[in-house]
């Protein structure tokens, strides 16, 4: 399609691949008056108008339709907040029990060691003879899957439930152990007694998930801490 502008009435435009004059002008009785061009052989076809002008960029008087935007679309997209704010502003569940904060004690900056504060050792159940590090902060327990990766993983007993179903915790500035339940479907034991709450720890305390019973093993305490050994 290309559209031009009647030369004897401007407000008329007609498609100049269709039409060799203006249309509308033709069916108004307008017709140009223009005497018709005469060639070698006689009369012929008036040359069609030459198109329209080209857009052109540098008119501030001639504006593409496509390249207007509306403000809204103009509007610049905020920034991120601060790593900080969204650490904040994150929900944790019982399945994002996982998240811990881990002294590292004057470790070198580029190890990826993070120091033993004590174990667990399965005494009983398909885990049976089987120990697990304890990390300072808190340390889940449960059986991974459904997208929750546990600290201490009862991967072998298919009676606990998935995700996390406790939390021990090592509290360096007191140097204390708790157990502390989760919202997860197993029941929680602590020296044969249901866990309902939370539960403080000492050495060899019993803990059972699913048909596992642990024996808990401290590392860190009143005769050890990392932070004292710098």
């Amino acid at each position: 399609m290309r559209m031009v502008q009647c030369t004897e009435y401007k407000n008329h435009f007609y498609d100049a691949d269709k039409h060799s004059s203006c249309p509308h002008c033709a069916k108004l009785g307008l017709a140009s008056s223009a005497p018709e061009k005469k060639g070698l052989f006689g009369r012929h076809k008036e040359e069609p108008a030459p198109p329209a002008p080209a857009y052109d960029p540098g008119d501030d008087k001639t504006v593409m339709l496509t390249n207007v935007l509306h403000e809204e679309d103009m509007q610049e997209e905020p920034a991120p907040a601060p790593v900080e704010e969204q650490i904040k502003n994150v929900a944790v569940s019982g399945a994002a029990e996982d998240v811990k904060t881990v002294a590292l004690y004057g470790f070198d900056d580029d190890s990826d060691t993070e120091p033993v504060v004590g174990w667990l050792v399965a005494v009983s159940g398909e885990e049976k003879g089987k120990s697990f590090d304890l990390k300072s902060g808190k340390n889940s327990i449960g059986r991974s899957g459904n997208g929750t990766e546990t600290d201490v993983s009862l991967d072998a007993d298919h009676t606990v439930s998935r995700g996390t179903q406790a939390i021990l915790i090592f509290e360096p500035k007191k140097k204390q152990f708790l157990l502390q339940t989760a919202n997860g479907s197993s029941l929680v034991y602590h020296k044969d007694e249901l866990l309902m709450n939370y539960a403080m720890l000492s050495a060899y305390d019993k803990i059972t998930v699913g048909e596992t019973d642990m024996l808990f093993v401290p590392f860190c305490g009143d005769k050890f801490s990392w932070e004292e050994s710098k």
